[in-house]
């Protein structure tokens, strides 16, 4: 298989059948004994950013609990120049790596699989641009993140900008050009995370400035770019990294180092968000956890490297 268009299209009847990959994934990584296990990161944004890393260290854990760890070499490639976006939470998920002996390469964007000889090969980048060399990699196993963006008829539309995404202030979420359009999550032009946490974010500050723009009044809300990331770690560990998109700066909601990975916040992201994300969020109640963050402010230590102002 080779990989050509920036944008992934599962057709018929693949596209309904999401279960079975999860489901085919768990199956290979049971049953992978030795060798080069590789999972990667593509040049292009992607639905989840943390998503490719999730999936390396519950493998690694897996194996490493088996008695493969010995045998059967993790290796992550990644398009990008470190392993998170936030510096704090890149730091620490580097440790991580160091500890379970996980082989990192970065600018290494995959370009080709050959299925049947289980061969891969990455383009090396420079500024986002390949440099002509490539790296090919054997492997038992791969955990493919494949290259996204958006949907052609957005594209391909007026509403777009250069990008391809639906050109929008990072702030307000209005069409930078047409006054009665506004925008959010994955199909808009805002610089964060294409997550259900930043939706969250912005959801409130859109219903605000919607209503603004239909009684006649000027959008004044802004969006402070907050998203987050549920940096599974483990079957029982998480990093909950907590953001802002455009500072590039934590936005942690709760007192103590979310940097450090914890069994409270994997029970966040087992127990919690499914029941925010399908009974609240999906019927328009859920604005994101800002006014929490503020109330727990007061608890919150400085050295943690968090905003409690925000």
């Amino acid at each position: 298989m080779v990989l050509h268009s920036p944008t992934v299209r599962l057709p018929p009847p693949y596209a309904d059948r999401s279960h079975k990959y999860v489901e085919n994934t768990w199956r290979n990584i049971r049953n992978t004994k030795r060798g080069n296990a590789l999972f990667t990161f593509p040049s292009t944004p992607i639905k989840c950013a943390g998503a490719p890393q999730k999936i390396m260290y519950l493998a690694s854990e897996y194996f490493a609990k088996h008695g493969r760890a010995d045998d059967v070499s993790v290796e992550y490639f990644n398009a990008l120049g470190k392993m998170f976006a936030v510096d704090k939470y890149a730091q620490r998920l580097s440790a991580l790596c160091d500890e379970r002996s996980i082989d990192r390469s970065f600018f290494h964007n995959l370009v080709e699989v050959d299925a049947v000889g289980k061969k891969a090969t990455f383009a090396k980048l420079a500024d986002g641009a390949p440099t002509g060399e490539t790296v090919t990699r054997d492997f038992e196993m791969m955990h493919v993140a494949p290259h996204m963006g958006p949907m052609r008829a957005l594209a391909e539309s007026p509403l777009a900008g250069a990008g391809g995404w639906i050109d929008v202030d990072k702030e307000t979420l209005q069409h930078t050009k047409y006054a009665n359009v506004f925008a959010l999550g994955d199909c808009s032009s805002v610089p964060t995370s294409k997550t259900a946490a930043a939706i969250a974010g912005q959801n409130g500050v859109l219903k605000d400035n919607l209503r603004s723009a239909m009684a006649g009044f000027p959008a004044q809300a802004k969006y402070d770019g907050y998203t987050s990331c549920p940096l599974v770690t483990g079957r029982d560990s998480l990093i909950l990294a907590e953001f802002s998109g455009f500072t590039g700066q934590p936005l942690e909601t709760f007192p103590y180092d979310q940097g450090n990975a914890t069994s409270f916040a994997y029970w966040l992201k087992a127990e919690a968000m499914p029941a925010i994300y399908w009974d609240m969020l999906l019927k328009g109640r859920w604005h994101g956890v800002k006014p929490y963050r503020s109330m727990l402010s007061f608890l919150k230590d400085p050295a943690h490297n968090t905003n409690p102002a925000a």
